[in-house]
């Protein structure tokens, strides 16, 4: 892997390390939207590019936290919305 690529995915895993400490379940989504490696790129790597898989890992980590991340977001909307849902009812 070359420099610049490798800057790239640092890069990348640096911004979605943000976004969840941040718990910016949004700017995490768009992130891993935008992947710094395809499928083709990871079939090129060499199966002893020990830094390659480490960074696959890590990004395989932090987007299972943005999935998580969603998931409490979505649960907290929907109770929000049950709440004005309710609010509504007592007030008709």
């Amino acid at each position: 892997m070359n420099g610049t690529k490798k800057k790239e995915i640092e890069s990348w895993l640096d911004s979605l390390k943000i976004a969840l400490l941040e718990s910016d379940s949004q700017k995490a989504f768009e992130i891993t939207q935008n992947l710094p490696f395809n499928t083709d790129f990871i079939e090129t790597i060499q199966h002893n590019d020990n830094d390659m898989l480490e960074y696959l890992n890590i990004a395989k980590e932090l987007i299972t936290q943005t999935i998580h991340l969603l998931h409490e977001n979505k649960n907290s909307t929907r109770m929000q919305l049950d709440k004005i849902r309710q609010t509504r009812l007592f007030f008709m």
